[in-house]
C-alpha cells in the first residue's frame, strides 16, 4: 500500500502541473497522447489496489495467499516504476530536479522491484504454482490415466513375449537384456511419478 501511496502522489503531482501547462495555445491535460499516458498509469495503480485487497482479503481468510502476494508484488512494483516515470515525463526537467520529490520517488521505485525478492523470482513462483493446479484439474488425470494404461498393457505384451522367447537367437537376447534392464528402471520413474505428483498438488492447494 505505500508504494501505491507514492503512484497515487506522482500522478497527483503530474495532473497539478499539466493542468495549468500551456503548450502551442492548448493545457497539456486536453493533449490526447498527454491523457493516454495519464490514463494508463492510472489503471495500473488501480489494478494494483485490487490485486493488494484480493490479496489481503485471503490472508484475513487463513490462506497462506503466496500466489496472489506474488502477483501484487510484482504488479505494484511495475505500477509503480510507471507512474512516477510517466510524472517525470509529464514534468519535464521540473520533475526531474529536487524541485518536487518526483526524483526521490524515482529512485526509490527502482528498488522495488529487488526488495521482498526480485520479480523474476515472483514470476517463477506464480508460474510454478500455476502449473502444479494445472496437474490438479480433472483433464490432466484423464490423460495420465490413459498414458499408465497405455504403457502397462505395452509392457504387459513385452512379458508375454518374453516367456516366449527364442534365447539362442541374438537379437531375442538382446530385446531380453532391454527388458530386464532398461524396463525395470523406466517403471521406477513412472510410479515415482504418479505418487509423488499428487501430493505435490495436495500440499500446493494446502498452501493457499
Amino acid at each position: 500500500m505505500r508504494w501505491l501511496g507514492l503512484a497515487r502522489r506522482s500522478l497527483e503531482i503530474a495532473n497539478a502541473y499539466i493542468d495549468v501547462r500551456m503548450s502551442g495555445g492548448k493545457r497539456l491535460a486536453e493533449r490526447e497522447s498527454v491523457q493516454l499516458l495519464v490514463g494508463e498509469a492510472a489503471l495500473q495503480v488501480r489494478i494494483g489496489r485490487l490485486l493488494v485487497m484480493h490479496a489481503a482479503s485471503k490472508l484475513d481468510a487463513g490462506a497462506m495467499a503466496r500466489n496472489e502476494l506474488s502477483m501484487a508484488k510484482v504488479h505494484v512494483a511495475d505500477a509503480l516504476h510507471r507512474a512516477v516515470d510517466t510524472a517525470i515525463q509529464l514534468n519535464g526537467g521540473r520533475g526531474y530536479s529536487k524541485d518536487t520529490p518526483l526524483e526521490w520517488i524515482y529512485r526509490y521505485a527502482r528498488q522495488a522491484r529487488l526488495v521482498d525478492g526480485a520479480s523474476e523470482v515472483h514470476k517463477m513462483v506464480i508460474a510454478r504454482r500455476e502449473l502444479t493446479r494445472l496437474i490438479g484439474t480433472p483433464l490432466f488425470w484423464v490423460l495420465a490415466g490413459v498414458f499408465f494404461l497405455a504403457t502397462s498393457f505395452v509392457y504387459l505384451a513385452q512379458i508375454i513375449g518374453f516367456a516366449r522367447t527364442d534365447f539362442r537367437d541374438e537379437a531375442n537376447l538382446t530385446d531380453t537384456i532391454t527388458i530386464a534392464v532398461v524396463e525395470p528402471l523406466f517403471w521406477t520413474v513412472h510410479f515415482f511419478l504418479m505418487v509423488q505428483i499428487p501430493l505435490l498438488t495436495m500440499r500446493t492447494l494446502a498452501e493457499e
